[in-house]
């Protein structure tokens, strides 16, 4: 005895053509590469030294499309305009990414930020990207 199939023919396919454009919709095509920088208000020049040790000046430099460092201090919340900045070194404590910033004055202050943040910014060859997580030392040049 062989089962009734027919009405289930039609169903199946639309199901079988659709799984794909919800699979692809979930993770995005690729890598991340950066195909479009931002073009920021603050035009600043930045070195930014990766945790392999390599420098890279960057232009047009943004993190998370904004030109401010911004992230946790205490209970509040504050954003620091890099033009004020003169360096910044991040370190990892304790699970959490930490920006030690040193304004223009030579005034430090720490704030814990996301690791997960963004830098773009333009080199002579392309466009650039990388994780905060990934860097340890950026230094504005201006």
């Amino acid at each position: 005895m062989v089962p009734k199939v027919k009405g289930l023919i039609s169903p199946l396919i639309v199901l079988f053509v659709l799984i794909p454009f919800f699979l692809l919709g979930m993770g995005g095509i690729g890598p991340d590469i950066p195909t479009h920088i931002p073009k920021p208000v603050d035009k600043l020049t930045v070195a930014v030294t990766d945790v392999q040790g390599t420098r890279t000046v960057l232009s047009q430099f943004s993190l998370d499309s904004t030109t401010f460092l911004s992230g946790q201090m205490g209970a509040g919340t504050i954003s620091i305009p890099f033009r004020l900045i003169r360096e910044v070194t991040i370190i990892k404590r304790e699970g959490t990414y930490i920006a030690q910033a040193v304004n223009l004055a030579g005034t430090k202050v720490e704030l814990e930020v996301k690791g997960s943040s963004r830098i773009l910014g333009k080199v002579e060859i392309g466009n650039y990207s990388i994780y905060l997580k990934e860097v340890r030392r950026l230094e504005i040049l201006r």
